[in-house]
């Protein structure tokens, strides 16, 4: 055996060994993915149940938090799969820009919906007299579609703008 066979077989080995290391970083993933759905699941089941027995306000920026984190949970379910059954050939470029939309996206919004929180409690320790007139159904509601609208064009501009590609 020459010095290219034994680079051939270590290439061999080292490919085999990243693909099984793909594999378990694939089903690592999906059990990781599962986890999040279902107990974000279970949170937005509660929290649903909560804000129509109280009517609190502030729970439905808690709500969107588990919304988001279970949106994230469904894009990094699509990753896992690439983990487990590897591709072939090469992923297209539109495809891979709207993977990463798709988990931008929810991510932004999870990380803003976690600002509105703590925004909200602070108005809500700093003015608590007022508190009630702040925090009505419009302003969460604007303030929650206007987080999602910021979430999408932060999630999607990469394949909006040609420049960002």
């Amino acid at each position: 055996m020459n010095k290219t066979d034994s680079m051939k077989t270590e290439g061999t080995q080292n490919g085999t060994f990243q693909v099984v290391d793909a594999t378990v970083m694939g089903w690592i993933l999906c059990f990781g993915s599962f986890l999040i759905i279902s107990t974000n699941l279970l949170v937005a089941i509660s929290l649903v149940l909560l804000i129509r027995k109280q009517g609190c306000r502030s729970w439905c920026f808690v709500l969107n938090l588990a919304l988001a984190d279970i949106l994230v949970g469904f894009a990094i379910t699509v990753i896992a799969s690439d983990g487990i059954h590897p591709r072939t050939s090469p992923i297209r470029q539109t495809d891979c820009l709207l993977r990463m939309a798709f988990v931008t996206c929810p991510t932004a919004a999870s990380i803003l919906t976690m600002f509105l929180i703590s925004l909200d409690r602070y108005v809500a320790i700093k003015l608590p007299l007022r508190y009630s007139r702040v925090s009505g159904r419009w302003p969460t509601g604007g303030s929650l579609l206007l987080l999602w609208l910021l979430s999408l064009l932060v999630g999607f501009l990469p394949c909006l703008v040609r420049r960002m590609q």
